[in-house]
């Protein structure tokens, strides 16, 4: 077996133990950064290939990244239900949304999905 085939089945093995084991919030927030990484670099190669041959892992390589993806869902899920806590990415990204009031800390509707504000969100705003 070569050292290639072995990665890939240590990777997929990793992403298996990942829907088992439970993850810290830390750890989450890398994988999504991963995540989001490892899909603009499909998206930007795959835009640049002449010829379909010159991509020829591509199913293979979207197979993996879907399970890595089912795997991030699964454990991001289980976090959220069982500590309340999904990482700190997700309140990165709340506060680059809402940069334009950074003083306010009560808003009933969040203009970017229109839907109520929780308490979570609140404390990411807070920082809390």
């Amino acid at each position: 077996m070569s050292a290639r085939d072995l990665s890939v089945l240590i990777g997929v093995i990793l992403i298996i133990v990942m829907l088992v084991i439970p993850l810290p919030g830390w750890l989450l927030s890398f994988f999504i950064l991963i995540n989001i990484t490892l899909a603009l670099i499909v998206i930007l190669v795959s835009m640049n290939m002449d010829e379909a041959l010159q991509f020829a892992v591509f199913p293979t390589l979207l197979l993996l990244l879907t399970l890595f993806r089912l795997g991030l869902n699964v454990s991001t899920t289980r976090s959220i239900l069982s500590e309340a806590e999904a990482g700190g990415s997700h309140c990165d990204i709340w506060n680059i949304c809402h940069w334009r009031q950074p003083t306010c800390r009560v808003r009933s509707v969040c203009h970017f999905s229109h839907y109520p504000i929780s308490r979570h969100h609140k404390r990411c705003r807070e920082g809390i």
